[in-house]
């Protein structure tokens, strides 16, 4: 026998969630206007499924809009961590539909006033270069510890390969001599060689997005490179990139500095504020509760 209870409970959950995302696009129609651009500058805006963050993605690419006077385009941005390295026919199929008929979040990143969403692919250029560059690595590597030396086109790219390998597959450690590692490096290399291309051809002013780890972190890493401003939101909290702070969170390094800029009176509420913060997220409570409103599983819990 249904059960009607959690069918009628599901109904309803969908129908708030449809109220809520027609009144966020209505909003951004209202207040995210449309500019008329007669340049060919441009800023990038990371297309995810991430709703917690589409708000201030939203007003983040308004802004960048406004400053440099650009069209804001949207790039996917999950080859290598969620996702394989490339598109199969079944996934171009949805992009292209979703695309042409605004389904799913592509409706709600066109109220961003965004009309162009782009994804790595590869060509014969790119994968003979790739190949190159792949012999080039493997002929340096005596070690996995030599994993975190690497570079490509002199861009320092190690970190974002060892550790967006092991998230990818779900392993502890690195064995460069794999042949999953090899292939994995291939399209490392070439999502790359993609990004690099693209932000040469292109008048980039701004990429805007959520992470910077990973595969992740390889087009900001790009950007960083080139003096495009590079932008992270996550968790509510606002990241710039540069030269001389490539690492997103790496903020802590300062703390001390800003620290001892306080008046004593600010030094004792920001101790007090913190001391609650810690208390409270050693409880295991989450969200608004400890300031980190992304998290919203309790390290206590049961799985």
């Amino acid at each position: 026998m249904i059960k009607l209870k959690p069918l009628i409970n599901k109904f309803f959950l969908l129908k708030k969630n449809i109220s809520h995302i027609n009144k966020f696009i209505l909003h951004n129609r209202t207040y995210l206007k449309k500019k008329f651009v007669n340049n060919d500058n441009k800023v990038l805006v990371e297309f995810n499924s991430f709703t917690s963050n589409h708000v201030i993605l939203s007003n983040l690419a308004n802004i960048y809009s406004t400053k440099y006077s650009a069209k804001v385009e949207s790039f996917f941005n999950y080859s290598l961590t969620s996702s394989p390295a490339y598109f199969g026919l079944k996934r171009n199929i949805k992009w292209y539909l979703g695309i042409l008929f605004s389904l799913g979040f592509f409706k709600i990143y066109k109220s961003f006033n965004i009309k162009k969403f782009i994804k790595p692919r590869i060509n014969k250029i790119i994968a003979n270069e790739a190949k190159l560059i792949l012999d080039n690595i493997l002929n340096n590597l005596r070690s996995n510890e030599d994993i975190l030396k690497v570079k490509i086109k002199d861009i320092y790219v190690g970190d974002l390969i060892q550790d967006g390998y092991m998230y990818y597959k779900k392993i502890p450690k690195v064995n460069f001599k794999n042949l999953e590692f090899k292939n994995y490096l291939y399209d490392f290399i070439s999502i790359f060689l993609y990004w690099e291309d693209y932000l040469n051809k292109n008048n980039i002013k701004a990429v805007i997005g959520v992470h910077a780890t990973y595969a992740y972190g390889i087009i900001f890493r790009i950007a960083v490179s080139k003096n495009i401003d590079a932008v992270l939101n996550i968790g509510g909290k606002i990241h710039k990139l540069s030269n001389k702070n490539k690492y997103q969170n790496i903020e802590y390094k300062f703390f001390r500095e800003i620290f001892n800029n306080f008046t004593e009176n600010d030094k004792v509420e920001a101790l007090k504020i913190s001391d609650y913060f810690l208390k409270k997220r050693f409880l295991g409570k989450t969200s608004a509760e400890i300031n980190e409103y992304r998290i919203t599983t309790s390290p206590f819990s049961l799985p």
